[in-house]
C-alpha cells in the first residue's frame, strides 16, 4: 500500500524536523513524507530524501492549510493511504505497519491509534487513547 505521510511546518528548530523525518524513514512499512512549509522553509528539510512543498506566506491556521494541500498532492500522485505527522513530532517504528494491519482487517477508511505523550525533558508522560 503506497502511502505518504504529510508533515506540515512553520518556523521550527532544524532538530525537529530531522527528528521527524527520521521517524518516517525508520518505518517498518515504507512511505514518502511530504513536508510542506507554511511561509517560513528550512534550508535542513530541503536536503532529505522528501518532497517539499514551499508557500511564500503563513497561512496562520496552525498547519491546516498546509494539511490539505499536502494531501491533494498525495492524492494526485496516486497514494493509497495518507497520514499526518507534525514537524515537532515522531512516529515509533511500527506506527504506519500497525495502521495498515488495522486497515487490512478491519477494511476501514479511516484508521486512528493512541499517542505517547512526551515531556519537555523527552520523558515519557503516559499514553492517551485515541480520540
Amino acid at each position: 500500500m503506497k502511502t505518504a505521510v504529510i508533515t506540515p511546518y512553520f518556523e521550527t528548530e532544524d532538530a525537529r524536523p530531522q527528528k521527524c523525518h527520521d521517524s518516517v524513514v525508520a518505518q517498518t512499512h515504507p512511505c514518502t513524507q511530504i513536508f510542506v512549509a507554511d511561509g517560513a522553509p528550512q534550508d535542513v528539510v530541503s536536503r532529505f530524501d522528501a518532497q517539499h512543498i514551499v508557500f511564500g506566506a503563513n497561512h496562520g491556521n496552525y498547519g491546516d492549510t498546509p494539511r490539505a494541500i499536502g494531501s491533494v498532492s498525495a492524492v494526485s500522485q496516486g497514494f493509497d493511504a495518507i497520514a499526518w505527522l507534525d514537524a515537532d513530532n515522531w512516529y515509533e517504528p511500527n506506527h504506519i505497519e500497525s495502521l495498515i494491519d488495522l486497515h487490512r482487517k478491519q477494511d476501514a477508511a479511516v484508521c486512528t491509534s493512541s499517542r505517547m505523550i512526551y515531556g519537555r525533558d523527552s520523558a515519557p508522560l503516559g499514553p492517551r487513547p485515541p480520540p
